[in-house]
């Protein structure tokens, strides 16, 4: 109601019965109740992509990829490996309000932290980082938090009355819950308003390696084939071909050049641990992301996607030796 878009909502009846990183559909597991969720939206509202949270979870990201590929959809997961407590800061600075409304870890206290906003508790939690190596973002399941505004809400939600529930007292890490039992709406100033939605469509610059930067060997006069090196931890390859004048033949191109290299150096397709698409529209990425699926089957590394300029298309594989 806050962001006037329906609410899709479904009872979770499986449990985590496929526990290994790589996930295959399996009946009574709590993927297969988020597969048929995501269907029953797409199916209803005809949407094309999930926005993912995940910053550093592989098990979360593999799985809601699964369910996005059997779906057709485009996982975009916009947060993967950011800086967390960059990426805090950067939430709060642009106007994110949010609650802390679980605790389970060393630091936290149910009693003294539940309830405490986020810009608050955020030098203590960098804090927390140093001393313990806690999670920032609570990526580790050290906190959880509830989103009372943010530039994408019309109205802002005010907690009227919460109680403290203890799930486990532990003396050292106690976990421990706020139950928001009563809510409201507070409507906001229209220019407050008008504020939030133009930082929404602000386009922001976040610093992202060249093309080149990293990889000397990987020259950038050669545009028309696949050059690959070894550096100290890894095989890295580039694969594109800027004289192909369609993106869709560049993509296949650029894949069947990638696999050509794989083979040619005794790797597999499951060796890759990092991966860097460039392209110059976003609107190619499904298309190119549906090809990636089919290359990457198995367990899909993460893709960092970066803009570059028009009629190229190149991708920058890291793979694992040891």
């Amino acid at each position: 109601e806050a962001m006037r878009l329906p609410l899709y909502r479904r009872v979770t009846s499986g449990l985590a019965v496929k526990k290994e990183l790589v996930y295959s559909p399996e009946a009574g597991d709590e993927v297969e109740d988020l597969y048929q969720l995501l269907k029953t939206v797409k199916d209803e509202m005809q949407v094309e992509g999930v926005a993912v949270g995940a910053i550093l979870s592989d098990y979360q990201r593999l799985r809601v990829e699964n369910v996005c590929g059997r779906l057709g959809l485009t996982s975009l997961a916009y947060l993967w490996q950011r800086d967390q407590q960059e990426l805090l800061q950067e939430m709060i600075a642009a106007g994110v309000k949010a609650i802390i409304i679980k605790v389970a870890s060393l630091g936290l206290n149910p009693h003294e932290h539940l309830g405490k906003r986020l810009d608050e508790m955020f030098p203590y939690l960098c804090e927390l980082n140093e001393l313990y190596g806690v999670n920032i973002c609570g990526e580790g399941g050290e906190y959880e938090s509830f989103t009372l505004d943010c530039p994408l809400f019309e109205k802002e939600i005010v907690v009227n009355k919460s109680e403290v529930t203890i799930h486990s007292d532990d003396a050292f890490a106690p976990v421990g819950y706020l139950k928001l039992v009563q809510l409201s709406f507070s409507d906001k100033a229209n220019d407050t308003v008008q504020i939030q939605k133009d930082l929404v469509h602000t386009e922001r610059q976040i610093e992202c390696p060249s093309v080149w930067s990293q990889d000397e060997c990987l020259s950038p006069q050669d545009h028309s084939q696949a050059t690959f090196c070894r550096n100290k931890y890894a095989w890295v390859v580039r694969c594109g071909d800027r004289n192909v004048p369609s993106v869709s033949e560049q993509a296949q191109k650029m894949f069947a050049e990638l696999e050509g290299v794989i083979q040619g150096l005794n790797l597999y397709w499951n060796n890759t641990v990092l991966v860097y698409l460039y392209l110059h529209e976003m609107s190619d990425y499904a298309m190119i992301n549906g090809m990636y699926g089919r290359y990457f089957a198995i367990r899909p590394p993460a893709r960092f996607v970066h803009n570059i300029p028009p009629y190229t298309l190149f991708v920058r594989a890291y793979f694992a030796t040891s």
